[in-house]
């Protein structure tokens, strides 16, 4: 297993303050000075770069998320398009199905209109012998009367 790596870490200098400066407190010598100023880095460039690598990452972020937003509304509609191709499949299918069943349908309809029709007829019909009927039974009792009145 490698060693682990150890981070280096920048001190943050600040710039002294007026109090220091003017009384010139802790001034170390120039050996010391030389090596703190090769690993010290000034407060602002320090903030000025971890602000844009915060924008940057915020950009990151939001690519990010816009490619991940991007990608689903793409899956989505390859969704959307199966579950339409499967639905117009279905219902050609249905239609095929029921087609027997309509056509089957259709004809008893028409086999219905014509029993009806059979049944108007007979009714006319029985209406027309009972008026017939009706009108011979009343000559057959006028005639009567009158050959039991003579």
């Amino acid at each position: 297993m490698a060693p682990a790596r150890q981070k280096k870490t920048a001190k943050i200098v600040e710039p002294p303050s007026s109090s220091e400066a003017e009384y010139g407190q802790s001034q170390p010598d120039a050996s010391q000075s030389q090596s703190q100023q090769s690993q010290e880095i000034p407060a602002d460039t320090l903030k000025k770069f971890l602000d844009k690598t915060k924008q940057q990452n915020v950009k990151r972020r939001q690519k990010r998320e816009k490619e991940i937003e991007t990608s689903r509304k793409q899956a989505l509609q390859e969704v959307q398009k199966k579950i339409e191709a499967c639905h117009q499949e279905h219902e050609e299918k249905l239609r095929a199905l029921r087609q027997p069943q309509i056509q089957r349908l259709r004809e008893l309809l028409q086999e219905k209109q014509d029993v009806e029709k059979q049944l108007d007829q007979c009714y006319a019909t029985i209406d027309q012998s009972y008026s017939i009927t009706s009108e011979q039974f009343q000559a057959a009792v006028t005639d009567k009367i009158e050959n039991s009145s003579d």
